[in-house]
Order: C-alpha cells, then structure tokens, then sequence
C-alpha cells in the first residue's frame, strides 16, 4: 500500500514532467513586443513549480530580455530576466 508520501513524490515528479514538456511549447512560442520577449500562460501548479517552469524556459528559449505572466487561479506570478 501507498503511503501519502510516495504519492506526493509521485505527483511532484508527473508536475516536473508536466513542467517541462510545457516549457517546450511555450519557448516555441515566445511573442516579441516592444523588443520584449513575452509568454503567458495560466497553469495549473504550485508556486515551487512554476518557478522551475521559469528556469527551464529561460535556459530553454535562449533569449535575453524575457517577461512571463504565468498565472495560477486569480493569482499571478510575474517572471522577469533582462539580460543585456
């Protein structure tokens, strides 16, 4: 039997998953405004893992000076890299 513990592993590591096959899709597609490149998306994850969801698609997109907006039922968590 499962205890409560393997089971937030286990849905911890399917977020992670989850996570990072969005951040593919997400860095294809980064909208450029202003000289801003932008991405919004509402996701369905906790704050730990949206800030991964944040690393992986900086690292990923490869583009400097980058704002996100990911937002989380009402609430919204703003990311931004500028790298010049």
């Amino acid at each position: 039997m499962e205890t409560v513990e393997d089971l937030k592993k286990q849905l911890e590591q399917l977020n992670r998953e989850k996570a990072g096959n969005l951040s593919k899709t997400l860095v294809n597609n980064v909208e450029n405004i202003n000289g801003v490149n932008f991405i919004a998306a509402q996701v369905d994850f906790d704050a730990a893992t949206v800030k991964d969801l944040s690393f992986k698609v900086k690292s990923g997109s490869g583009k400097p000076n980058a704002a996100a907006d990911y937002r989380i039922g009402r609430q919204s968590i703003p990311f931004i890299d500028s790298q010049r």
